[in-house]
């Protein structure tokens, strides 16, 4: 028996379990949770075509260096093909798993295994291994991927995000051979929510691939932060790190530093006025990124006191009778002393 037969899959058995959704085989499943949500791919879609996972758009890890991986290496701990950052610049962050991976390639004598007929890297949890913790990326929005126990059986998907909001557990149950399996995306639905970890459990081990990511900015830098009469005004300097799209914008915040509402305000480029402060109350202001991707986390707080603006000091100027008055009592003394001079012998 080779070390990873064939994966035996499946039509889809509907499970419902508290905090779950029923998967359809055709169509598009979503959740209902709150804060981390999973969307159904539907394993008749081409594994190159999915470019969006609850209206997040995502981009394909790179399968050249997963490919570049000797088949059967055990122990790997990073999946590599992370998509370059928007800018051109590598990314700076990675996959990982807890437990440790085999890559396989995925032939020919498995194109059905998927009927998205992927025939690519594949990574296996190894024989007796029915969990599975993947740590993924910083800053990560949404992010899918395929999986399946090997000869079929039940794997159980999960996503946490940063804040410790889960998804619920979302059952896939595979029974038999060469049927079609679906793909499963998780994605945040409030801004500065980012998802952490995909957890899996299996009845037996399971493969893993395909994975796509949407990635949010990284903070960017309030490099000034000044006050005006009913306002801040904030500098902003942009993140090296921009996630997977390109930054389209920012997100100001201050909020009163003895607590209250937040005032808001976006804008594209730098300064950026946050109004409708009020004089004399000090504010803690942040600033974040935004892309298609979504919200980064935001920059370091600077405190803000707006300050109404002083009056000038003008001082009163004489009336025109009074200084009239006083230039001719200058004249008369000036003419008395010129005359008492003419007058010396």
């Amino acid at each position: 028996m080779p070390l990873f037969a064939p994966i035996r899959s499946s039509q889809l058995l509907q499970h419902l379990r508290p905090g779950t959704l029923a998967l359809a085989v055709l169509g598009v499943a979503h959740s209902v949770q709150a804060a981390v949500q999973f969307e159904l791919i539907p394993a008749t879609q081409a594994w190159n075509t999915i470019t969006q996972v609850g209206g997040v758009p995502v981009l394909p890890f790179d399968l050249t260096p997963q490919a570049a991986i000797v088949d059967i290496t055990p122990g790997i701990a990073t999946i590599p093909g992370m998509p370059m950052q928007a800018n051109g610049n590598p990314a700076v962050t990675t996959l990982s798993s807890a437990t440790a991976l085999t890559k396989y390639t995925m032939g020919v004598q498995w194109n059905q295994t998927w009927a998205n007929q992927y025939l690519g890297p594949i990574f296996f949890s190894g024989y007796g291994t029915m969990a599975l913790t993947l740590a993924l990326p910083a800053r990560t929005t949404a992010f899918h991927l395929f999986g399946v126990s090997n000869f079929g059986g039940t794997h159980i998907f999960q996503a946490t995000s940063d804040s410790g909001a889960g998804s619920g557990p979302v059952t896939v149950v595979t029974t038999g051979m060469n049927d079609a399996v679906p793909g499963l995306g998780f994605y945040t639905s409030q801004a500065g929510e980012f998802l952490q970890t995909i957890e899996v459990q299996a009845d037996a081990s399971f493969g893993i691939a395909v994975f796509g990511i949407a990635q949010a900015p990284d903070a960017p830098a309030l490099s000034a932060a000044t006050p005006a009469p009913g306002a801040a005004q904030l500098q902003v300097t942009a993140p090296t790190d921009v996630g997977t799209h390109a930054v389209t914008g920012y997100l100001a915040s201050c909020a009163p530093q003895a607590g209250g509402a937040a005032l808001t305000v976006t804008g594209s480029t730098s300064p950026l006025t946050v109004s409708g402060l009020t004089n004399g109350t000090t504010y803690m202001c942040t600033v974040a990124a935004t892309s298609a991707a979504g919200t980064g986390p935001a920059s370091g707080a600077q405190a803000v006191t707006p300050a109404a603006p002083v009056a000038a000091t003008v001082a009163p100027v004489p009336a025109l009778s009074t200084l009239g008055a006083g230039l001719l009592a200058l004249l008369s003394a000036g003419l008395g002393a010129w005359g008492l001079r003419r007058r010396e012998p």
